[in-house]
């Protein structure tokens, strides 16, 4: 089993920034945490930033960028 741990930042997919998907108002906040999901036999394990919340969701930045679709378990 592999572990993915490191320190860059990744600055949000242009798309993220001009397609708006939520359906309810964004809500901006400052929570920190960690998160982490396995693909195959890879581990991955970040630090991040809650930096908004809806009603169907939340905006996430973070050390580690997570493939589109994976599912992670986060740490408050």
């Amino acid at each position: 089993m592999r572990q993915a741990r490191g320190t860059a930042r990744f600055e949000p997919h242009q798309s993220h920034r001009s397609i708006e998907r939520r359906r309810a108002p964004r809500k901006s906040v400052s929570f920190g945490l960690m998160y982490s999901g396995v693909s195959g036999e890879d581990v991955l394990i970040g630090d991040g930033t809650i930096v908004d919340l809806s009603e169907s969701g939340l905006g996430l930045r973070g050390d580690i960028p997570v493939p589109v679709g994976m599912e992670l378990t986060l740490f408050l």
